[in-house]
């Protein structure tokens, strides 16, 4: 299947070629950017040790992504979602 072609990271003064906006590098260094200046800090606080302690739970006991399972598919599970909206 053809792919489209490698662009250069939008990171400023970056050289690399990627399939996304940043390089590996500077993709970690937006995510924490965006962790610390603009993620809403009462959606932060609910994603602390407590849910990654469910998640890793809910994903040993539920290891293939449900929606795909459903449809006769098993593909490994890369995202773990809300039944009930944790508001």
């Amino acid at each position: 299947m053809p792919r489209k072609p490698k662009k250069p990271c939008s990171y400023p003064g970056c050289p690399k070629l990627t399939n996304g906006r940043y390089c590996e590098e500077h993709q970690r260094q937006e995510n924490k950017r965006y962790e610390q200046y603009q993620r809403n800090p009462a959606t932060k606080k609910r994603y602390g040790e407590a849910w990654r302690r469910i998640k890793k739970k809910y994903v040993q006991t539920h290891p293939f992504c449900e929606q795909c399972f459903k449809n006769g598919v098993i593909v490994p599970v890369e995202e773990v979602h809300h039944i009930k909206p944790l508001s």
